[in-house]
C-alpha cells in the first residue's frame, strides 16, 4: 500500500495480517486512517499478481464470532476494531459459473485453492465417486505421472475431502496410476475445476434464516441466483434476472422482484443480516452488471450441460493422438471407473449369463461340436483384467 503524509505530518498505521489460500501463508501489512477496503484488497491482489480482482473479498470475524466482508468502499478503521491486530482472510466472494474459463492463470489457481478449502470443510459436498476423481486429479498435478519407484503404498499424504476414507484414497490412486499419465499440471487443474463447478453446492455458502412465520430455512446464494430450502425441500428460487434489487432492513434481507413483489428473510441478528446482505448484493451486482442476455445464456448452457451429464459420471475423456493429450470431454474417466466397479461386483453373474447365451447359440450352429469348447484360458484372461 502506498504511504502518504497527512496535512499534520502525522501518519497513523494500523497493523493487520491477511491470511492467504496457499499453504496457510500470511501477509503482514498496515493500513491508514484514510484507506478504504479496496486499498487493502488491491494490495493483496498485486502481491499475488492477480489481474482479475472481481472475484475476491476480504473477510474478518468480530469479537462475537460473526463473519463480515470488508466493505470495499468504506474506511477500514470504521468497520473494524482497531485496538488489536486485525486478521483478514483473502477468499473468493463471487464464484464464476465456469472457473476453468478464467483467463487470469493466477486467479484461476487461487480459485482452485478456494475450492480445495471448500471440499475440506464440507462446504463443497461431493459423493464418493466424485471424491475419487477429484483426489486423483490433485495427485496428478501435485505428484506428476505415477512412478512405481516413487509412489509406494498409499501416497495420499493429506486429507482433501471431508468424507475421505482409505477406500476412496486407494481408488483415487488406481485412477492416477492407470488413466492420468501424461496429463500436465494445467490440464489436471482445468479438469479439477470442471468437475468441482458441476457439484450441486459449488459456490454456495448456506445461511440459516427464517420466513415471516418463524419457520427455519436455509438460504443458498450463488451464480444462479437465490434459493431457499425448508426441511431439505426447495420452496423459493429466484434467478438474478428476476431480481430488481437487494436491500437490508435491520435484521431482514429483502429481495425486490421484477414482478413488483418482494420477499423477506429474517436473520437472527442485524450483524448476520449485514454479512448475508454484503455477499448477496456483491453477487447480484456482478451478474447484473454484465449483459443480461449473456448471463442468461451462460446459465442456460450450464443448466443444460448438468441435465445431460449424470453428476456421478463427471470425469475426463483423454485421447492420445500424435503423442499429445486431447481433452474432449469430462466423462469417460468416471465411466471407466464405474464400469470397472460394476464388472468387479457382478462379474460372475455376467459370465454365467454370457456362457448360457454362448452355449445355446453355439449348439444351434455346431450341433454340439466338441471343437467349440477346446478354447482354453480365455476366462482366466478375462478375470485377470479385474484382479
Amino acid at each position: 500500500m502506498k504511504t502518504e503524509t497527512s496535512k499534520r505530518n502525522v501518519d497513523i498505521y494500523y497493523p493487520c495480517s491477511v491470511h492467504l489460500l496457499t499453504n496457510g501463508s500470511v501477509v503482514d501489512c498496515e493500513y491508514k486512517l484514510d484507506n478504504v477496503g479496496n486499498d487493502l484488497l488491491d494490495y493483496i491482489c498485486e502481491y499475488l499478481h492477480i489481474e482479475q480482482k472481481c472475484f475476491w473479498g476480504l473477510r474478518y470475524v468480530d469479537e462475537y464470532g460473526q463473519k463480515h466482508w470488508l466493505d470495499e468502499n468504506k474506511l477500514i478503521h470504521s468497520q473494524v476494531n482497531n485496538t488489536s491486530l486485525m486478521h483478514f482472510y483473502f477468499r473468493v466472494k463471487i464464484y464464476p459459473p465456469d472457473p476453468y474459463k478464467v483467463s487470469d492463470e493466477e486467479a484461476k489457481y487461487q480459485i482452485l485453492m478456494q475450492l480445495r478449502l471448500d471440499l475440506l470443510s464440507g462446504k463443497l459436498g461431493c459423493k464418493s465417486c466424485d471424491a475419487v476423481m477429484l483426489i486423483s486429479l490433485i495427485l496428478q498435478y501435485s505428484c506428476g505421472d505415477y512412478d512405481a519407484e516413487v509412489h509406494l503404498g498409499n501416497y495420499v499424504q493429506e486429507k482433501i475431502v471431508m468424507n475421505q476414507t482409505f477406500s476412496i484414497e486407494m481408488k483415487a490412486i488406481e485412477i492416477h496410476k492407470s488413466y492420468l499419465k501424461g496429463l500436465t499440471i494445467y490440464q489436471s487443474q482445468d479438469l479439477f475445476l470442471r468437475m468441482a463447478c458441476q457439484l450441486e453446492t459449488y459456490g454456495v455458502e448456506p445461511y440459516l434464516v427464517e420466513n415471516i412465520y418463524g419457520d427455519k430455512m436455509t438460504l443458498w446464494v450463488n451464480y444462479k441466483g437465490v434459493a431457499a430450502y425448508k426441511g431439505g425441500r426447495e420452496v423459493h428460487k429466484f434467478d438474478w434476472m428476476s431480481i430488481v434489487d437487494v436491500t437490508q432492513e435491520d435484521d431482514r434481507l429483502v429481495l425486490n422482484l421484477a414482478s413488483e413483489d418482494s420477499i423477506k428473510f429474517y436473520c437472527f441478528t442485524s450483524a448476520q443480516c449485514d454479512y448475508i446482505y454484503q455477499a448477496t448484493l456483491g453477487t447480484f451486482a456482478y451478474f447484473t452488471s454484465l449483459n443480461r442476455k449473456t448471463i442468461a445464456s451462460q446459465i442456460q448452457d450450464k443448466e443444460e450441460s448438468l441435465k445431460s451429464v449424470d453428476r456421478a459420471e463427471v470425469g475426463s475423456e483423454i485421447e492420445v493422438l500424435n503423442s499429445s493429450i486431447i481433452l474432449d470431454s469430462s466423462s469417460s474417466l468416471m465411466v471407466i471407473y464405474k464400469a470397472c466397479e460394476l464388472f468387479k461386483k457382478f462379474r460372475y453373474l455376467i459370465f454365467i449369463a454370457a456362457m448360457c447365451i454362448f452355449i445355446k447359440v453355439f449348439r444351434v450352429i455346431t450341433w454340439g461340436s466338441p471343437e467349440i469348447y477346446r478354447e482354453r484360458n480365455w476366462y482366466q484372461n478375462y478375470l485377470s483384467i479385474f484382479n
